[in-house]
């Protein structure tokens, strides 16, 4: 993937942004029973998978504020090119039109079904999208090839900060995809 970093950016914000508009129009205005209701009992509710994404961003967004920091010193590059396992790692996240051939199973401390999800998941969620917007902000004075960021599931296997970007909200997308089908059944 290579793109101008300007682009990169610019287009992560905006993935990010319809992820809180969808948000705010549609699932903030849910009961929390709604918000809990399983299609179901292997299946997770709208709530488990933002809290799902809520713990994946507690360990990457402050990974990403960790790598802007120490980015700082590096200059901005005008274009970005993801690297093959950035790439691989991103594209294999993206929410696919059959979601049958890209089903993959959820770590055990990532998972939240048949967990009590805290009341507070949709504020939690809201809040970390905003901060994801705040930090794209901010890369825009890095190199965002340069800093690297520990994956969750191999510490030792690093991905450059964009790609870092690219697979966290590309992973966003997904579960919103999820939670949107989620809806659907519920509501019919």
């Amino acid at each position: 993937m290579k793109t101008t970093s300007k682009l990169l950016i610019q287009q992560l914000s905006e993935d990010t942004q319809a992820i809180i508009d969808f948000t705010n129009a549609s699932l903030t205005k849910l009961s929390s029973e709604k918000l809990n209701q399983k299609p179901s009992e292997e299946k997770w509710s709208v709530a488990e998978c933002l809290e799902h994404l809520n713990l994946y961003g507690d360990y990457y967004i402050p990974a990403i504020k960790n790598a802007i920091n120490q980015g700082k010193n590096t200059s901005p590059s005008p274009n970005y090119k993801g690297s093959w396992f950035g790439n691989y790692f991103t594209k294999s996240m993206l929410p696919k039109e059959n979601a049958v051939k890209n089903k993959m199973k959820t770590f055990k401390d990532k998972n939240p079904i048949h967990s009590q999800v805290p009341s507070d998941v949709l504020e939690r969620f809201l809040n970390q999208q905003n901060e994801i917007l705040a930090l794209l902000q901010q890369a825009q004075s890095v190199n965002l090839m340069k800093p690297k960021i520990s994956i969750t599931i191999a510490k030792w296997l690093k991905i450059r900060l964009g790609d870092t970007f690219r697979f966290v909200i590309a992973h966003n997308q997904r579960h919103i995809v999820q939670a949107k089908k989620v809806l659907e059944v519920i509501q019919s």
